[in-house]
C-alpha cells in the first residue's frame, strides 16, 4: 500500500509514522479531530498499556469517519497544530506528500532554508568566491531608476557618422528603495519588472539582498503580500530553461520528498500569489535559453506566455532590453547606475574595521572627481577598498586598476587570454577613432554599425560587459549605441590599441601616429597610461614627440 490511498486520503503507514511521534498528547489530538471522550475511553480499553497501538487505532477510527470531500491530510496537520506539534506536521508534510496549505508550507520552509544557506553574505572579493561578509552588515543601497512610460525629452546632441543627432531621453524617477520595485502603488499595477545595468552595477546582489529579506519578513513589507519567492540564477541553467527544473536543481535538497509533479501544482494552484527573481538574462547559454524543452520556459516566461498573475523580476545588461521587450513590451523598467556619491561613501567606510582607512580613502576619492564617479560602480569601488587595504594607497598610474577591473570582467565569464587581447584589440580600434576625431571633438558614443570588424566577438564583449548597448530614438529614427562603461575605460583601451600597433610594426603606428594633433583628446592616451610598461611609455613618448615636432 502506498503512502497515500488516494489524492486525499493517508495510508496506514503514514498513520504508523503520526502514532510513532505522538506519545500521551494522542487523547488532546483526539479531541482536536473530534473523537468523543467515550471513543477515547474504548480504544484506551481494547489496548491496555499499548500507547502505540492506541494511537494508530484512534487515527484509523477518525480516518473512517471521514466524507470522501475531505483532505484527510489537511484536516491532521490542523489538528496537530492545534495541540503545538508542528513537527509532526513538517514530517507529515515530507513523508506523506500531501496536497493542501501543509505541505505548500513545507516548499516554503524548504526555499527559506536555501536562502538562510546562500543569501546572508555577499562577496568580499571580486574574484575570490569564498571571501564573503554579512549581508545585512554591508549591503548599501543602489540607485535605482523608473522609466516613466511613454514620457520622453530633448536629450543631449551627440555625433554619428550620419551626422549630428538629439537624442530622445526618456523620464524617469528615483525609487526610494529596492521594496519599491514591489510596491503597486510605485510600479503601478504591472507585475513585470525589467531590472537592467551595465557590468557590476549590483543587480546580482539586490537580488540576494531580497531572497535574503524573505527569511524574515515583516508584515508591512511590500514582499509579504506573496506566499512564495523564489530566487532563480540563469547562469547555472546549463542544460534547461525550464524553471521547474532550476527549482530542483538550485533551491530543493537532493533527498526532498517533492515531486516536480506536485511543486507545479503548488505553482499553478498559487500562481498569483508567487513572485519569481529571475538574474541573469545575459548569462544563460543561448542554446540552454532557447531550448523548447520542459514547463515554465525561461522565453515562455519573458514573453508572458505562461505565468502570466505571476510577479516577476529579471535582471540583464542593457544590450538585452530590446530582446525582451520585443517578445512582450508590458515591463516596468528600472535601472541601476550604481551607488550614489554618498552610498559610494558609506560603502566604503563599511570595509574597514578601522574608521580611518575608511575616511582616508573616501578624503582621497573626493580629490579625484574621475576616479569618485568610477567609484559610483559596485565592483569598482570594492575593488578600490581591496587594494587600499593591501598597499594603503591607489595606484600612481591608475592603468593598473583598469586592466585588473577589465581582467576581473574576463575571469567572471572564464574568457580565456586568447580571446580576451583578440576582443580588446577590436574595441581599442573603435576607442582611438572616437578620441582621434579629425576636426570634431571627441566621441564617446557609437553607432553599433562602427564596430562591424569585431563581428561575433561583439556579442562576446556585451556579455563581459567591456560595453553597453542600448536602442534610442531621435524623432522617427532608431539607433543602436554602443558606450564605452566611462571615458576613462575608452581611453584605456585606445592605449592598448596604440600598443598593439607599436608591437606589430611602426608603419602602422606611424599612420594612426599621423593623426594626432595638439588637439587631439588622445593626449589623454600619452599621460593618462604612460609608464605603465616600456611599451607604453615608448607609445607615449611617441606622441609627445609629434606634438612637439608640431608647434616648431
Amino acid at each position: 500500500m502506498g503512502a497515500l490511498t488516494s489524492k486525499k486520503g493517508i495510508g496506514d503507514s503514514v498513520l504508523r509514522k503520526v502514532a510513532e511521534k505522538l506519545g500521551s498528547e494522542w487523547e488532546r489530538l483526539a479531541t482536536s479531530l473530534g473523537l468523543s471522550a467515550a471513543e477515547v475511553s474504548r480504544i484506551q480499553m481494547d489496548k491496555p498499556g499499548q500507547t502505540e497501538n492506541q494511537i494508530f487505532n484512534m487515527l484509523v477510527r477518525w480516518r473512517r469517519k471521514q466524507s470522501i470531500g475531505v483532505d484527510q491530510v489537511d484536516s491532521l496537520c490542523r489538528a496537530l497544530t492545534e495541540i503545538g506539534r508542528d513537527d509532526i506536521v513538517a514530517e507529515l508534510a515530507e513523508i506523506a506528500r500531501p496536497r493542501g496549505p501543509y505541505c505548500f508550507e513545507y516548499l516554503k520552509q524548504q526555499v527559506i532554508q536555501y536562502y538562510q544557506q546562500t543569501a546572508t553574505t555577499i562577496p568580499a572579493h571580486p574574484t575570490v568566491e569564498s571571501r564573503r561578509v554579512g549581508v545585512e552588515d554591508f549591503f548599501i543601497p543602489l540607485c535605482l531608476k523608473k522609466e516613466v512610460s511613454g514620457k520622453t525629452k530633448q536629450g543631449p546632441s551627440v555625433s554619428l557618422p550620419g551626422g549630428r543627432r538629439f537624442l530622445d531621453e526618456v523620464e524617469t524617477v528615483t525609487l526610494d528603495s529596492l521594496e519599491d520595485l514591489f510596491n503597486p502603488k510605485i510600479v503601478g499595477k504591472i507585475n513585470k519588472i525589467l531590472l537592467f545595468g551595465g557590468a557590476g552595477m549590483g543587480k546580482s546582489t539586490l537580488l540576494l539582498q531580497i531572497a535574503n529579506s524573505c527569511i524574515n519578513l515583516h508584515s508591512e513589507s511590500p514582499l509579504a503580500r506573496f506566499k512564495l519567492v523564489i530566487w532563480i540564477k540563469l547562469r547555472q541553467m546549463q542544460k534547461s530553461s525550464c524553471v521547474l527544473d532550476a527549482v530542483f536543481d538550485q533551491i530543493l535538497s537532493n533527498n526532498t520528498n517533492l515531486t516536480k509533479h506536485t511543486v507545479k501544482e503548488f505553482i499553478d494552484d498559487n500562481e498569483s500569489h508567487i513572485a519569481f527573481l529571475l538574474d541573469g538574462l545575459d548569462e544563460i547559454p543561448s542554446d540552454v535559453l532557447h531550448s523548447k524543452e520542459g514547463v515554465y520556459r525561461v522565453e515562455d516566461i519573458l514573453s508572458n506566455r505562461c505565468l502570466k498573475t505571476s510577479f516577476v523580476l529579471v535582471t540583464t545588461r542593457p544590450h538585452l532590453v530590446d530582446y525582451v521587450l520585443q517578445g512582450y513590451p508590458n515591463y516596468a523598467q528600472v535601472q541601476t547606475t550604481g551607488f550614489t556619491s554618498e552610498n559610494t561613501h558609506r560603502y566604503i567606510r563599511t570595509q574597514f574595521s578601522n574608521d580611518e582607512d575608511g575616511e582616508t580613502l573616501v578624503h582621497r576619492l573626493e580629490r579625484n572627481s574621475s576616479l569618485e564617479k568610477l567609484s559610483h560602480v559596485p565592483i569598482i569601488s570594492l575593488m578600490l577598498c581591496v587594494v587600499w587595504k593591501n598597499t594603503r594607497s591607489l595606484p600612481h598610474q591608475m592603468t593598473k586598476l583598469y586592466a585588473d577591473f577589465v581582467s576581473c570582467l574576463f575571469f567572471r565569464r572564464s574568457v580565456d587570454r586568447q580571446l580576451m587581447e583578440r576582443i580588446i584589440n577590436g574595441i581599442g580600434r573603435v576607442a582611438t577613432e572616437g578620441l582621434v576625431n579629425p576636426g570634431e571633438e571627441e566621441r564617446l558614443i557609437f553607432d553599433r554599425s562602427e564596430f562591424q570588424q569585431c563581428g561575433t566577438l561583439l556579442d562576446e564583449v556585451f556579455q563581459v560587459g567591456l560595453l553597453q548597448s542600448e536602442t534610442f530614438t531621435s524623432g522617427l529614427i532608431t539607433n543602436v549605441l554602443v558606450t564605452f562603461l566611462h571615458k576613462s575605460f575608452q581611453e584605456y583601451f585606445a592605449a592598448c590599441y596604440m600598443v598593439k600597433l607599436l608591437e606589430d610594426g611602426e608603419e602602422s603606428f606611424g599612420t594612426r601616429l599621423k593623426q594626432i594633433t595638439a588637439d587631439n583628446n588622445i593626449r589623454n592616451i600619452s599621460f593618462g597610461f604612460a609608464a605603465v610598461d616600456q611599451s607604453r611609455l615608448l607609445v607615449s613618448s611617441w606622441i609627445i614627440y609629434a606634438r612637439w615636432k608640431e608647434t616648431r
